[in-house]
């Protein structure tokens, strides 16, 4: 009985040792599932959390342009008011030359005529002398 005993109990080893190894595999498997799952809800939330930075990023770069458009818009408002005023001034300028230079022709005239008329009557006075 010894003999059958002892092969009994080799067969239940071997059987228990296959056992033993198919629950191994089976768990590698599972580990190995539960990794690739791992990893790939890992890579989902990574993608995830890059498109809501892509989309913030878009945000803040959009609201950073309108600023720089709107500060663009008031320089260029104040640059034509400035370019406006220039225009006018030198406007202005010009009519007050024009004007000068009217008065000062009218003031040459009149010099003119009075040096004309000065010396006429100096030459009377000295034909009378």
């Amino acid at each position: 009985m010894k003999y059958e005993d002892k092969m009994n109990k080799n067969s239940i080893q071997l059987q228990q040792q296959f056992i033993n190894d198919e629950v191994a595999k089976h768990m590698e498997i599972y580990k190995e599932h539960l990794s690739e799952e791992a990893e790939q809800k890992a890579q989902e939330e990574f993608e995830e959390r890059i498109e809501n930075k892509k989309e913030e990023m878009v945000v803040e770069m959009t609201e950073k342009l309108e600023a720089i458009k709107n500060d663009f818009e008031k320089e260029r408002a104040e640059f034509a008011k400035t370019i406006f005023t220039l225009k006018r001034e030198i406007e202005e300028h010009k009519n007050a030359a024009t004007q000068a230079r009217s008065q000062l022709n009218e003031s040459l005239k009149a010099a003119d005529t009075k040096d004309g008329a000065i010396a006429k009557l100096q030459g009377q006075i000295k034909e009378l002398r």
